[in-house]
């Protein structure tokens, strides 16, 4: 009896043991209840910020700095487990009132980022008039009542900055005298990354051919996807793959291209349409050919039109035309060697 007894409370210690070590094992790996952790730039899980080119450490004040020297700085971060949110703190100086500081992170598995503004001088606006909730409308004198009053009569000779908005299609007239063209358009200023294009048409078919080019200077396949909307309405999509090449090998693989039409026997509805050209920075689009011919494209574009810096996808550097009805342009360039004149009418600016 006492033999069986033994048995019994033995195998309980074994199965409360294997228990509790099966309990353990969940819970260091899967933490069913959350967790919550903090971590600064000194720990090892956070990367220092790179590249090394684009940084300078500092003493200020018996505390290390970074002093950003150059656009598009990255750090990356390395955690024992997956976390649902996070809360990042960044202590900064702006010393320049007109610099806008931008924060995002790596959204996608390819090179894609989901960035908001940290600061803007679109931000320092407190003295200035309100009305409007989502959108707002900030004005410096009261001109407008309404956010439609300002729709429809909106200033040609102002200068009008929009943060996380979109020009609503409804405001989109129709082109007195408009005729469809008998030629194409071609676009063949090579542009990195993604791009908004607008386009107006009417009674006549929609044809879109395009040619993308992957650097291949970072890994993860670079696929674009191009969207056309109407009235806000997803028209019609598709999908260009990679090259073939997914590593950061920079090799300069083949051009691929794809083409869009109208669906069905019937022309598409006129009006403006919306392309949107969603890419990651490690592709460009060659080229763009359209038989429409009213075209815009929505800031910032992105031309990268520079062989030193592009070798192999650019056979040689040429100067990129620009026209628009804007007051105001910025320029950035991200390399020396694309440090250059840019001639605005008559004036010289080196950039």
């Amino acid at each position: 009896m006492n033999k069986i007894k033994f048995i019994l409370l033995n195998r309980i210690i074994s199965g409360a043991l294997s228990l509790g070590i099966a309990i353990y094992i969940i819970f260091a790996n899967t933490l069913p209840f959350g967790t919550s952790s903090n971590y600064t730039n000194k720990d090892p899980s956070i990367s220092a910020i790179s590249p090394a080119s684009r940084v300078e450490i500092q003493t200020i004040d018996d505390a290390q700095v970074t002093k950003q020297k150059d656009d598009l700085i990255y750090f990356t971060t390395k955690f024992p487990f997956k976390f649902d949110h996070a809360k990042i703190k960044i202590t900064y100086q702006n010393p320049n009132p007109e610099q806008q500081i931008e924060l995002g992170y790596k959204d996608r598995a390819e090179w894609h980022y989901d960035y908001q503004i940290l600061d803007s001088s679109i931000f320092k606006l407190s003295e200035w008039n309100t009305i409007g909730n989502n959108p707002v409308l900030y004005q410096k004198d009261n001109q407008f009542n309404s956010i439609e009053d300002f729709l429809k009569n909106t200033p040609s000779q102002a200068v009008i900055g929009t943060l996380n908005y979109s020009i609503p299609f409804a405001l989109q007239t129709d082109i007195p005298d408009y005729k469809p063209s008998l030629s194409n358009t071609i676009i063949d200023v090579p542009l990195r990354g993604s791009h908004i294009m607008y386009a107006y048409l009417e009674n006549e078919p929609f044809e879109l051919s395009i040619k993308k080019q992957d650097l291949n200077w970072y890994e993860d396949p670079d696929v674009m996807e191009v969207k056309i909307y109407k009235d806000d309405a997803l028209v019609l999509t598709t999908v260009i793959d990679d090259d073939g090449i997914a590593d950061n090998s920079r090799q300069v693989g083949p051009e691929v291209e794809a083409v869009m039409k109208n669906p069905g026997p019937e022309l598409p509805e006129s009006g403006v349409y919306k392309i949107v050209f969603d890419a990651s920075a490690d592709t460009v689009i060659k080229s763009i050919k359209t038989n429409l011919h009213k075209i815009v494209f929505e800031g910032p574009i992105y031309p990268i039109s520079n062989a030193e810096v592009y070798p192999g996808t650019i056979q040689n550097s040429v100067p990129t035309n620009i026209y628009t009805n804007s007051r105001t342009m910025t320029a950035v360039v991200h390399h020396n060697a694309a440090l250059q004149d840019i001639n605005v009418n008559n004036t010289s600016v080196s950039l």
